[in-house]
């Protein structure tokens, strides 16, 4: 039997301050959310491009993580359940074999990823793309989340 509503996944940032120093790490956090409640089946993907020449250096992505330790009041993160694989423009993020995003209350999927800023005065946009139709999703305009960041001069 299949849901009548399928997932609806949507992508949304838990973060500190968006301004940088140079050198500065800072840590950030996708929360993949099936707002429909329903759970997801199948794959789950999301890709996070690298930021192309601009104010920070790659991303990283510590797949052991259980918290975000720069972020205020280290919030917890679930890295363990997903796989990061470079592609030489981005991270692709996926949920790993035989788990899925539940239909559990406002279950969130968490990780946390690391920006360095290195050029003062530059500005950035780390953008979460969650994959079409992942995880048996139709709804695909809600896709992307995009947060704006800058480095002090």
């Amino acid at each position: 039997m299949t849901n009548a509503t399928p997932p609806d996944l949507n992508p949304t940032f838990t973060f500190g301050s968006t301004s940088f120093v140079v050198g500065q790490t800072r840590e950030f956090i996708i929360n993949i959310r099936d707002i429909n409640l329903v759970g997801t089946t199948g794959t789950v993907q999301f890709f996070v491009p690298q930021p192309n020449g601009v104010a920070f250096d790659d991303y990283t992505f510590d797949g052991n993580a259980t918290n975000a330790v720069l972020l205020s009041g280290s919030p917890a993160v679930n890295n363990v359940d997903w796989t990061a694989a470079p592609s030489g423009t981005g991270l692709l993020f996926e949920l790993r074999p035989g788990l899925s995003i539940g239909a559990a209350q406002n279950y969130l999927s968490r990780i946390v990823i690391r920006a360095t800023a290195r050029d003062a005065g530059g500005k950035g946009a780390i953008t979460a793309n969650i994959v079409s139709n992942s995880g048996g999703e139709v709804r695909i305009d809600n896709n992307v989340v995009v947060l704006l960041t800058s480095v002090q001069r």
